[in-house]
């Protein structure tokens, strides 16, 4: 587990940082949220629209429901009229490319514990995993039901990436990976014996690619994992985001970025011109999505910023969650977690208070 110093340990809350060292139990108090009451779906204020109609972010829609004071949001979106939020209170609200339905209650999510990755390869078809154990949970036929357990893994799942309803692959608090064929999990696999997995992304059911919160990647390509390769020396990798086999990007803590052109990894290039820290904490959720190899958007995991790339440069950071950047100097620290893209013209990106963003 990389230790974070005790200065920024105190700004994020207490049990998100319980949540990732896979403690067997959760926050005094964390009993289930109450139903929510009946209100109207929740539409998505206009975006301002900025110079040459290009893409931007909107007012934040707060998807949370269940009174909590923190409620970390994950999201994913296979297009640009279906998203899927799923809340650490165990909420799941759904984006039409207009609103956001009312938030509902994933089925017993109160004995799971806390879901924290989803992965939605098409509008019918979403996995979500549970940060503090290994069950999961699936969204077919406009339900979502239980999906039984991930086995062998006892720390908890970190994130799920799936690139069919037939194939998916997640890696868990440790150094364990698993797959999915559409029926059952593989039994774990132990990709980085010395490391602690962060986050994967799967293109396709032919490659996937891994990072571990220290300087190491790993790939699978179809059969087999491979041995874990130090990408970023010095350093430690925190989300990775795949558009395809022949191109990836991960993003570390100091804000660099590293590309993978199907062969070899470049060496770290800052995506973050004023020096911010990209998923400071530990936290475990993607932090960067990139659809195709000419576009990414990454979220910098504090003060509320969005940074995009285009092949070639990374902008500089935009403010897209004014909450998040005004409690940098306060007692909690509140940042974006999520971001998912399906196309370079529409993402959503969500927040540890359960606000969602809507980039179109």
């Amino acid at each position: 587990m990389v230790t974070v110093e005790t200065r920024r340990i105190s700004k994020i809350f207490a049990c998100v940082s319980i949540l990732l060292i896979a403690a067997a139990t959760g926050c005094s108090g964390s009993s289930a949220p109450p139903r929510p009451a009946a209100s109207s779906a929740a539409a998505t204020p206009p975006a301002t629209v900025q110079p040459g109609g290009a893409p931007a972010w909107g007012a934040p829609t707060h998807l949370d429901h269940s009174q909590a004071s923190e409620n970390p949001t994950s999201v994913s979106c296979p297009s640009a009229s279906f998203c899927m939020a799923v809340l650490q209170s165990g909420y799941a609200a759904r984006y039409d490319g207009t609103t956001w339905s009312q938030p509902t209650r994933l089925p017993s999510a109160a004995t799971l514990g806390e879901p924290d990755s989803v992965s939605c390869p098409t509008v019918r078809f979403c996995m979500a995993v549970d940060a503090r154990d290994a069950a999961t949970l699936v969204y077919k036929n406009s339900r979502w039901s239980s999906g039984g357990t991930v086995p062998g893994t006892q720390v908890g799942m970190a994130s799920v990436s799936c690139s069919s309803p037939s194939f998916c692959a997640a890696v868990d608090n440790g150094s364990d990976a698993f797959t999915f064929n559409g029926t059952a999990w593989s039994p774990a696999t132990a990709v980085d014996p010395a490391g602690q997995l962060s986050t994967v992304s799967c293109p396709s059911a032919r490659f996937c690619a891994a990072v571990d919160y220290g300087p190491n990647v790993v790939t699978f390509n179809g059969g087999s994992w491979s041995k874990p390769s130090a990408i970023d020396p010095g350093s430690y990798l925190q989300a990775v985001s795949c558009a395809s086999a022949s191109f990836c990007v991960a993003l570390d803590r100091k804000g660099n970025a590293l590309t993978f052109n199907g062969r070899t990894w470049s060496a770290p290039a800052s995506a973050t011109p004023d020096g911010l820290t990209m998923g400071e904490g530990g936290i475990s959720w993607p932090v960067v999505s990139c659809p195709v190899s000419n576009f990414c958007a990454a979220v910098d995991g504090q003060g509320g910023n969005v940074v995009t790339f285009d092949g070639s440069t990374w902008t500089a950071p935009r403010t897209v969650d004014t909450k998040a950047a005004h409690s940098l100097h306060g007692p909690v620290l509140i940042f974006l977690m999520s971001v998912s893209c399906p196309s370079a013209t529409f993402c959503v990106a969500g927040d540890t208070t359960g606000d969602a963003f809507v980039r179109s």
